[in-house]
């Protein structure tokens, strides 16, 4: 692989971008649970929810490092998992003794995490903040920020079925992929991910193995960290913050399920069933009752974080599972891609989802999270999509006439503080056609970039089948490298061109990206693939330097032209 680093000095403003049984798991017993627990709390609006970070590192931070070594220095998978493990346990003493300090100030535990941080959630009255800080060990106090499903209100539209038809003869369906659904949960007994269709009345929502269907041949595990009744809205009238976790994952706010069948669901046929047939460019889609995900090969963890309704302070412990699914701390076991299609508005990188986000990037896993619902809102773009190694995707729209515009919902960027570019990508989010909750075989129609997000997670892990040696970063670079850069505003050929702050690098095109194989990115920051120059206040003019690195990924030389084209002007 050939590399090259390009500087690109300017005086203008501008961003330029690279265009099992009926009890627990026995796993879950590694994975900590609340431990303190207080009696009669007062008000909620004197009570607040916080993360408390502590001083030794994340799993995921040691797992990376590790994993990073080369040469004499190259670590084996067994001296790895020995490391993480030697870690956890090392985290565990730590947050025991900080548990014995909380319960002197009276603190409700909500949950900890010791793989994407090194924290512990809980619940205190607002005048003993400030002893937080003070307790041995702490590292920093943060508020959690409660994430809502990001819906307002398919396959074929992401160019997914060039892929299944085949490169180099191989079928690229998603087959050994696995995708993290961290959301409300999924209808695992719906035929669009092999289930029965039938069952719903005589499952127990707090038990596995009641019922056929989980875990299953696509949702192949999961868990529910809240139970149904758990809802962090202060605001709403079935308030519960804390949660009653158990083992099965049922979706029953009808967000994670429609979302997953996006991601990777089999298809339903028009009889009920479940899509059996062959994937190719060749099938007839418009055929079926619910059509292919974008990688309907690839198997589901349905992560349920959310209860019936409202919000949720607790996505993180989505993600802890995720990069540890056996609970042994041995994180070589992580899933693949984890979608998010969940978050809060003017999103923040210290925001502790953010950061749980960026450490799994960290261990290898692929994050798509959605870029939020509020609009041509500068700044508006929500956390965790905004952090710099997520994937934060915007909400396309196809007309009647095919023509690709962007669902006007969609937030805009970039994100708070650096002005750094985001989102990153734009895909298919209006009015798609999904898999219903709760309805054993029929469709749902749903808007949002919280479809948008799926479609991407899909596609990453297309792309990770096809290119399993390629690193993250590289990963993202391909999908952002391929897009098609020109949204228009309308129909007219000569109407107005979305600026990246609305689309990103643009539309998801996979025919493309399974073409491409020089890539562009941030030499500086990989995993944030674009480069921006800000916000800079400029009297007169200003020059800055930015560094692009071009990697030849092919084993044939290439030969490029650089130009810089611009797209919309910053006023000044």
């Amino acid at each position: 692989m050939k590399f090259s680093t390009i500087k690109f000095t300017t005086i203008l403003l501008f961003t330029l971008l690279c265009a099992a049984g009926s009890q627990i798991n026995p796993v879950q017993a590694a994975y900590p649970a609340p431990s303190v627990v207080v009696a009669n709390q007062a008000a909620s609006d004197a009570w607040v929810s916080v993360l408390i970070e502590l001083q030794a590192p994340a799993v995921t931070q040691i797992y990376a490092e590790m994993q990073a070594k080369t040469g004499v220095q190259a670590a084996t998978t067994t001296q790895i998992a020995a490391a993480t493990q030697a870690q956890l346990a090392t985290i565990e003493q730590a947050q025991q003794r900080t548990l014995t300090a909380l319960e002197a100030l009276n603190a409700t535990v909500i949950y900890r995490n010791q793989r994407v941080y090194n924290g512990i959630a809980i619940r205190i009255v607002t005048d003993k903040l400030a002893q937080l800080a003070q307790l041995p060990g702490v590292k920093a106090v943060h508020h959690l920020i409660a994430k809502y499903p990001a819906d307002t209100t398919n396959a074929p539209l992401s160019g997914a079925p060039v892929l299944w038809q085949g490169v180099n003869g191989l079928g690229i369906t998603g087959a050994g992929m696995t995708i993290a659904i961290v959301d409300t949960g999924v209808d695992y007994l719906h035929t669009d991910f092999g289930g029965p269709g039938t069952g719903y009345a005589a499952n127990d929502l707090t038990r596995i193995g009641d019922v056929t269907g989980f875990p299953g041949e696509k949702v192949i595990g999961g868990y529910d960290f809240t139970g149904n009744l758990y809802n962090a809205d202060p605001d709403s009238d079935k308030y519960q913050p804390i949660p009653t976790p158990d083992p099965d994952p049922m979706d029953c706010y009808a967000h994670g399920t429609h979302v997953a069948g996006i991601a990777a669901g089999y298809g339903v046929e028009n009889d009920g069933t479940t899509y059996r047939r062959a994937y190719n460019a060749a099938t007839n889609l418009s055929d079926l009752r619910i059509p292919p995900g974008v990688a309907p090969a690839a198997k589901i963890y349905a992560l349920k974080v959310f209860g019936c309704t409202g919000s949720s302070e607790i996505v993180d412990q989505g993600i802890e599972w995720a990069v540890d699914p056996n609970g042994d701390g041995d994180l070589s076991d992580h899933v693949d891609v984890i979608n998010l299609s969940l978050g809060s508005s003017y999103g923040t990188l210290d925001d502790p989802t953010s950061i749980a986000s960026v450490n799994a990037v960290a261990a290898g896993i692929i994050v798509v999270a959605s870029a939020g619902n509020s609009g041509d809102v500068t700044y508006v773009s929500g956390s965790p999509a905004i952090a710099d190694a997520v994937i934060s995707v915007a909400a396309g729209q196809i007309t009647t006439n095919s023509f690709e515009t962007l669902a006007n919902f969609s937030s805009r960027g970039p994100r708070r503080f650096d002005s750094a570019l985001k989102p990153d990508i734009t895909a298919p989010g209006y009015r798609i056609i999904s898999a219903g909750q709760g309805t054993g075989n029929n469709s749902a129609l749903n808007s949002g970039t919280s479809m948008a997000a799926p479609h991407v997670a899909g596609a990453m892990a297309l792309l990770r089948q096809l290119h399993p040696d390629w690193r993250v970063e590289e990963l993202k670079a391909l999908v952002m490298n391929s897009a098609m850069a020109q949204i228009r505003t309308t129909e007219v050929t000569t109407a107005s061109v979305y600026a990246p702050m609305r689309i990103g690098a643009g539309q998801l095109d996979l025919e493309k990206a399974q073409k491409t194989n020089v890539l562009a990115y941030n030499a500086d920051n990989p995993g944030l693939v674009s480069v921006s120059f800000g916000a800079p206040e400029v009297l007169n003019n200003i020059t800055a330097l930015k560094n692009i690195r071009v990697a030849n990924k092919s084993n044939q030389e290439m030969v490029y032209t650089l130009t810089y084209a611009g797209v919309t002007d910053t006023p000044g």
